[in-house]
């Protein structure tokens, strides 16, 4: 013979459910504040890499950025997405719609057409990084706001 089960009193599962919910939400809340961040990417200033009205996800606090890593920073109030492409304490020049980082020309095979910029030189503080949109002829960067500092940096995104 089967034993006859207790029956559960509603106030309780309903409650275990709550407990559930409010620690997937903390987990979520967690995360997207201090492990990982997710974007969404309104302009095509990235085309062709990251299309416009996309999102993209990466990790907050990156250490050690290299050259043509995809970040995620803050330009005044706003969360602006883009390339790296100059190091702390190099020397970038745009010169014949080409970029050159001390002195050398660097391998831009994202970008989809030749920029049509004015040409110019910058410093890259050392705590700094230099930027870009990989569509390069409609990208408000480097080129405009200077250098982004170190502490300005939220997330390195996932290729």
């Amino acid at each position: 013979m089967m034993k006859a089960k207790k029956p559960r009193h509603w106030a309780f599962a309903t409650l275990r459910q709550l407990g559930v919910l409010a620690a997937v939400v903390a987990a979520v809340f967690f995360l997207n504040t201090q492990v990982l961040q997710v974007v969404y990417v309104p302009t095509g200033s990235m085309e062709p890499t990251l299309p416009s009205r996309s999102f993209a996800a990466g990790f907050r606090h990156p250490k050690d950025l290299k050259r043509y890593d995809i970040i995620t920073f803050w330009q005044g109030d706003a969360v602006l997405v883009k390339r790296v492409i100059g190091l702390p304490g190099e020397t970038i020049e745009v010169r014949d719609g080409h970029v050159y980082a001390d002195g050398k020309r660097l391998k831009e095979d994202f970008c989809r057409e030749p920029m049509e910029t004015e040409e110019g030189t910058w410093e890259v503080p050392e705590d700094s990084y230099f930027v870009l949109g990989d569509n390069r002829n409609h990208s408000t960067d480097s080129r405009r706001f200077g250098a982004v500092r170190q502490d300005d940096v939220i997330a390195k995104l996932w290729k």
